[in-house]
């Protein structure tokens, strides 16, 4: 019996298991796409004072992707994860950095075709159903879709007990503040075609879609203070204004001349709808 909760063997083990089982399903399965490896090995990358075993997780990556370069492995994708640890909080630009780095050295190596999957991901050290969670996980949305990473998937779904259950809420069955995070960030995805955001305060993290009729602006504040600051796009008109925070929870708000306010902790969603043309 072996106590290893996901691997026995040393990495030079897992790399050549990777080298002979990929090119077998690439073989047999042409049309699949092989990958991996699941790491959680870049902290590093964000640590003030990196830990020895983030030196040797990060060289475990280096290492890699120079064992599949070498012996001419497929890979379609490669697939890390993240969460927070001490020292090492997941913000967004630790989720950029995570992008940034995987990104070149994978294009330095000849993969520039190889898909980046952020394939578990969660400011877990953040209380499930909080305000603070929720504000960041929509920072994080923001952060990946302004990064090199083609596909996100948070972790997780399920309506259970613990750290990872950021989306539901097991004693009631109901959804969290971060459900909604989610949720508001679908409503730009259904929209289609990302446009320019500028000037927003510092703490504050946004990005906007447009469908060409409708427009709407995704904002979540992860600083210390308050953000009040007006909203204005030309030739449209703001209908909507919809916040969750510690008191609110996907709630529409007043909006007096397009003037918006974002506590600490909150997220937020503007609606503009194009101004009609005389």
């Amino acid at each position: 019996m072996n106590d290893a909760p996901m691997w026995s063997g040393t990495f030079e083990d897992f790399c050549r298991l990777y080298e002979v089982s990929s090119k077998h399903l690439k073989k047999c399965f042409p049309n699949l796409k092989i990958g991996g490896y699941g790491s959680s090995g870049l902290f590093k990358l964000v640590q003030a004072k990196p830990r020895p075993h983030d030196d040797y997780t990060k060289q475990c990556v280096d290492d890699f992707f120079r064992f599949v370069k070498e012996r001419g492995c497929p890979l379609d994708f490669f697939s890390i994860h993240a969460y927070d640890m001490p020292g090492a909080p997941l913000v967004p630009k630790a989720m950029k950095a995570y992008a940034k780095y995987c990104r070149d050295e994978l294009d330095k190596l000849g993969y520039a075709n190889t898909e980046l999957s952020m394939n578990e991901w969660l400011p877990r050290r953040s209380k499930p159903g909080s305000a603070r969670q929720a504000a960041l996980c929509a920072s994080l949305l923001i952060a990946l879709q302004d990064s090199a990473f083609d596909d996100a998937m948070i972790y997780d779904a399920k309506c259970g007990p613990g750290l990872y259950s950021p989306l539901f809420d097991p004693s009631t069955l109901k959804p969290r503040r971060a459900y909604w995070a989610i949720c508001n960030f679908n409503e730009l995805y259904r929209l289609g075609a990302q446009v320019k955001v500028s000037g927003m305060p510092d703490g504050v993290h946004a990005i906007a879609a447009t469908d060409g009729r409708v427009a709407k602006l995704y904002m979540a504040n992860i600083g210390g203070s308050m953000a009040s600051f007006g909203v204005s796009a030309r030739g449209w008109r703001v209908i909507s204004f919809q916040r969750t925070d510690e008191d609110h929870v996907n709630t529409v708000l007043p909006v007096l001349s397009s003037a918006i306010a974002l506590p600490p902790d909150s997220f937020g969603l503007v609606t503009f709808v194009k101004e009609r043309q005389e």
